[in-house]
């Protein structure tokens, strides 16, 4: 059996572990709030008001929409307006910041255009009533459009 004084020193060096642990731990927290991969950030919209992010820009030039009307003319087709699930649409007037209607899929962008113009992998394509629309595929808005084919 362990004295009194043996209790007493188990006790405190019981105490002491107990706060050694409790200041590294502090310690690590405060660290690790001035590492920004390991904040955690909570936000809290109390006024019920989705928060939308805006759309990705995509600023292309006369060369690189000639180059994406070239491959898009070899292989792509139009949406068909007689489709059932495209009927819809067919009241649609495109134009850039709209969001395309339901029905409407666009179609991802494909080798070689990704490799020659890389800011091509975030959006969607498609090809609507002579025009190409491009697409952000997560909130479905035209972010640029250009005449199908050059005239």
């Amino acid at each position: 059996m362990l004295s009194h004084r043996s209790l007493s020193l188990v006790a405190v060096e019981i105490s002491l572990l107990v706060i050694a642990s409790t200041s590294h731990a502090a310690d690590d927290q405060a660290q690790d709030s001035r590492d920004p991969a390991k904040v955690i950030v909570q936000s809290h919209a109390s006024s019920g008001v989705p928060v939308h992010a805006a759309s990705p820009q995509l600023h292309l030039s006369d060369p690189q929409r000639a180059r994406i009307r070239q491959v898009l003319n070899t292989k792509h087709p139009d949406v068909s307006l007689e489709v059932k699930e495209n009927e819809g649409a067919k009241s649609f007037e495109p134009k850039v910041g709209e969001t395309i209607p339901k029905g409407l899929e666009g179609e991802a962008f494909t080798q070689p255009l990704i490799s020659e113009i890389p800011e091509t992998k975030r959006f969607t394509y498609l090809k609507f009533k002579d025009q190409v629309l491009i697409v952000d595929p997560v909130n479905r808005k035209i972010v640029d459009m250009f005449p199908e084919t050059k005239g």
